[in-house]
């Protein structure tokens, strides 16, 4: 559920008239769920471009922390959603990343709820250091972290399994264990046919007369 929650709100995003950088491609739900709700310089990037579009004059002040202690750039977004009366000063767990992901979901939702109409928006969008902030943006996201977080790598095969060829997974297993199981019945059945036919035909190996002949 929060893994396609989690979708919906980058399809938000995207639909966005000055979308966020980085996101043109839509993502899947896992992908979605790791970007929005786990703590990560993507995460903390793409939230502090978000809160930038709500409150503009943020953008000079975060811009001004870039190259300083995480810890200060996430006081700013912490004090502007108690400004925004979207959680409490002391709160810090949904600017954090680190609170359940319902909560950071709908924590997004609000901010994105509380952005300038589509007019302001598209004139903030021009100014310089909200282009700044996109700027950044985009370099985070296109960052090795950036990359890991959009698109994970596939999951590493067991040792012993030729490449390209995914381990089977427990329910492959018991199928193949029970087709084994089978074609043994099967062949001892045959086999006791076999037996059965062969002495049949011993019995009567010196030919057959017609009782009525």
């Amino acid at each position: 559920m929060a893994a396609e929650a989690a979708a919906a709100v980058v399809a938000r995003l995207r639909a966005l008239p000055s979308s966020p950088p980085g996101l043109e491609a839509p993502l899947e739900p896992g992908a979605a769920l790791r970007l929005l709700c786990t703590p990560s310089r993507p995460r903390l990037a793409l939230l502090e471009w978000i809160c930038c579009r709500v409150n503009p004059p943020l953008a000079k002040r975060l811009d001004e922390l870039r190259h300083g202690p995480e810890r200060a750039r996430l006081r700013e977004l912490a004090a502007l959603a108690e400004e925004l009366m979207l959680s409490e000063a002391e709160d810090t767990a949904l600017v954090e990343g680190t609170a359940p992901p319902e909560q950071q979901l709908g924590f997004i939702r609000d901010l994105l709820d509380a952005a300038p109409s589509r007019e302001e928006e598209e004139e903030n969008a021009r100014s310089s250091i909200l282009l700044r902030a996109s700027t950044f943006l985009q370099e985070v996201l296109e960052s090795p972290e950036g990359v890991a977080v959009l698109n994970p790598p596939p999951l590493s095969p067991s040792p012993g399994t030729p490449p390209g060829n995914p381990p089977p997974r427990l329910g492959e297993l018991e199928l193949e264990a029970e087709l084994g199981e089978a074609q043994k019945h099967l062949e001892m059945m045959e086999a006791e046919v076999r037996g059965g036919m062969g002495g049949f035909g011993g019995a009567h190996s010196g030919g057959w007369e017609c009782p009525l002949g």
